[in-house]
């Protein structure tokens, strides 16, 4: 998970407004609480359904209640993100690092994929709460038993970040896109197919075709989805181990 100077810096002045928020609120209502509100709500009707108004209906509160657990409402969508993070089933390493980060991430990326709204979180709100500092050590640690320099590590995360958080940001404005528009992803296909076949018939992209129209999986589903993100792990965990050993 790639961190900056600045993203470090506004993290920890978020975390710690809500460490004080939670030592001055209420205890009757909880952080916690008003954050899987949050993710109820927009799992159900989008991001932009989560307002302090209707978390206080669903809650039985007052919206100014709220802001003395979560402080403003711009910060929500972090803290829905790091809520996610929290359901990953984090791992013991096993020693065998390819696996392990093989599972980690897998899992990590049906647990972003579970919920649509992220694809309007993923990029605007860099992970750097407290679950994503628990994912990141767990990762680390599946590689601390290497022999490589600290900078190899951090690379091989990285590039692991990069892949999970694009494929999944691809695929849950995919998923965006046919809920809004009420249909399947079999049923996108079958609308779009006058259209490829016009493509097909122009002669003007045959390496379009060959390689996108052609090659495509047949059947468009999530578990083929699945299948071809772990195809593209397994690639990019062989060219990394590659690099370590040469």
């Amino acid at each position: 998970m790639v961190d900056s100077g600045q993203d470090a810096a506004r993290a920890e002045l978020l975390w710690e407004r809500m460490e004080s928020a939670r030592r001055q609120a209420r205890p009757s209502l909880d952080r916690r609480r008003i954050v899987a509100a949050a993710v109820r709500v927009a799992d159900a009707d989008g991001l932009a359904a989560v307002t302090m108004r209707r978390l206080a209906t669903e809650l039985g509160s007052s919206p100014m209640a709220l802001y003395r657990h979560v402080g403003r409402k711009e910060d929500l969508p972090e803290l829905m993100l790091d809520a996610v993070l929290g359901e990953i089933e984090l791992i013991e390493p096993t020693g065998d690092w390819r696996a392990d980060l093989r599972l980690l991430n897998a899992r990590r990326r049906a647990a972003l994929l579970d919920h649509t709204w992220l694809a309007g979180v993923l990029g605007r709100h860099p992970p750097v709460g407290p679950h994503a500092a628990d994912f990141l050590e767990c990762s680390l640690a599946c590689l601390t038993h290497l022999d490589a320099p600290p900078e190899a590590i951090r690379g091989i995360v990285g590039a692991v970040d990069v892949l999970v958080t694009g494929s999944v940001m691809r695929e849950l404005a995919e998923r965006d896109l046919l809920r809004g528009a009420g249909i399947s992803r079999t049923e996108a296909v079958e609308q779009a197919r006058p259209y490829l076949d016009r493509i097909t018939a122009s002669g003007r992209y045959p390496n379009f075709v060959k390689y996108m129209l052609e090659a495509a999986p047949v059947a468009h589903t999530d578990e083929a989805e699945d299948e071809a993100f772990l195809g593209v792990l397994d690639s990019l965990l062989d060219g990394l181990e590659s690099r370590l050993l040469r």
